[in-house]
């Protein structure tokens, strides 16, 4: 048996995965998913330019499904435009943060001038020199970077992609046909057995809850496509998509491989292999068989994967929403035994970040489902009455509750790949979308001297008092007498 080696979490019989061999040789083709494509437009101007570059070395082996094709001309046109948008803005916006930030610097002199702070002309000349100089670092900094043409122009007024997917679909390998209508109910009836079954068959059905018609089954039915393409040609095939979700991915060894189900429904329809990757994994396997070079800012980007981003947020997102968890009383916990009271603080006793999965991609937002697995404790109350007296509310004894179970927490990132390659640890907004916390222990903390269905307290000797003990006049039966 061949020893596996591992080249940057892929392998193919111990050998280097060489795509320029696996295309001339070993009868591969390259399948790539509609984000691959859209996603140019997303990255920064350098690694576009990048992925450009790539993408047309493997033109002429590329083949693309009838509905990526379809999926890419009704997105293009709007991702293109605001790819142009958010270019055109980088300048503006970079020189709007410093303006501001010049602002409140140079406010900061005039408090301490109100306050009679002495030489306070001479920090507001120096601030203002080393503000200068700030100005000239941020305009140098855009002047030496080789995207900088790029940024001003984007690719004058052409859309490069859209030009590369009319070679793709007009090179030497022909794209796959249309579905027909016969396919599409055979394969959407498929599609319901499979989503529904325990547990779900993938890919697809991470979108049967978000999507609605046909396009729930859009995945399965580019699934289907590359199958029964395969399976005509008797081609091997290399799969492309930055779909992340689980129901393409799974895990083994800490590592994210395609779903062994996947690989044995190809290699049992077809008789042939098939190798999946995301679109950096993509660039880089072909940056290595055609020496193709990567600036620095390409390199960064290859290294900012979603998983390292969201292991070194999770701790901040969780603390974002918990006070949000603390005080939503019984809203997240499902339990039968909390008082009418209800809880009016909860203790979060552990937690523990289990996955994240990014559900949308709309160019300028990703939007993520952070998972964590909790353990909180409260403590509730029933209402007994009030005191004849104080007016005050009467409790009963607390009673202790212990919950565990699962929050879903929505993280919403802004895109800005060509600014922020580095700082790439923020995050908009972090929200809880859904709880399901089951009670696990509930007892009574018992009082000392507790009574049952006491319902005021003597005066006298701070007992409880029920029907039983009660000695009239607001005493308990030992002390009325004393009155």
């Amino acid at each position: 048996m061949l020893k596996r080696k591992r080249i940057r979490g892929y392998y193919m019989n111990g050998e280097m995965l060489d795509i320029k061999k696996m295309v001339n040789e070993d009868g591969y083709i390259v399948i790539c998913d509609t984000n691959v494509l859209l996603n140019i437009y997303r990255v920064s101007p350098d690694f576009s330019d990048f992925a450009l570059k790539c993408m047309n070395e493997m033109k002429n082996y590329i083949v693309l499904p009838a509905t990526v094709i379809l999926e890419y001309k009704r997105h293009y046109r709007k991702v293109f435009g605001n790819m142009r948008k958010r270019v055109q803005q980088v300048n503006a916006s970079t020189e709007g943060h410093i303006n501001v930030a010049k602002k409140k610097i140079m406010n900061s002199c005039n408090l301490l001038e109100g306050l009679h702070y002495p030489d306070v002309e001479e920090l507001r000349d120096g601030l203002e020199e080393q503000l200068e100089e700030l100005d000239k670092y941020i305009k140098d900094f855009f002047e030496d970077r080789s995207a900088w043409d790029f940024v001003a122009n984007f690719w004058g007024t052409d859309d490069c992609v859209y030009a590369l997917f009319e070679e793709i679909i007009g090179n030497n390998y022909e794209c796959m046909s249309e579905v027909s209508q016969e396919e599409m109910y055979l394969w959407c009836e498929e599609g319901m057995k499979r989503y529904s079954a325990v547990p779900p068959i993938p890919p697809g059905y991470k979108d049967a809850k978000k999507k609605d018609g046909i396009r729930k089954y859009s995945d399965l039915i580019l699934w289907k496509e590359t199958v029964k393409y395969a399976k005509e040609k008797g081609l091997n095939v290399f799969f492309v998509t930055d779909d992340q979700k689980i129901d393409w991915w799974s895990e083994s060894d800490g590592k994210k491989i395609f779903h062994p189900k996947l690989i044995e429904e190809f290699t049992n329809e077809t008789g042939k292999e098939i190798i999946a990757v995301g679109s950096s994994e993509f660039y880089n396997c072909i940056s290595d068989a055609y020496s193709i070079e990567q600036t620095s800012a390409v390199e960064m980007a290859l290294k900012m994967t979603a998983e390292g981003y969201c292991e070194r947020i999770s701790d901040e997102v969780f603390c974002k929403v918990q006070f949000d968890l603390i005080y939503s009383g019984d809203y997240y916990v499902d339990s039968d035994n909390i008082g009418t009271e209800g809880i009016e603080e909860l203790e979060i006793e552990s937690y523990s970040f289990l996955e994240a999965e990014q559900i949308e991609n709309d160019g300028n937002y990703i939007n993520y489902i952070f998972e964590y697995e909790v353990v909180l404790s409260g403590t509730s109350y029933d209402y007994w009455g009030r005191d004849e007296d104080t007016r005050e509310i009467i409790t009963s004894p607390g009673r202790q509750h212990e919950f565990e179970g699962i929050v879903q927490i929505e993280v919403v990132r802004e895109i800005d790949n060509y600014l922020d390659f580095e700082n790439d640890s923020d995050f908009e907004s972090a929200t809880i979308v859904e709880a399901k916390i089951e009670e696990t222990k509930c007892e009574d903390l018992l009082e000392e001297n507790y009574l049952e269905d006491a319902y005021n307290t003597c005066p006298h000797c701070g007992g409880q008092i029920n029907h039983e003990n009660d000695g009239g006049n607001g005493f308990c039966s030992k002390c009325a007498s004393l009155y």
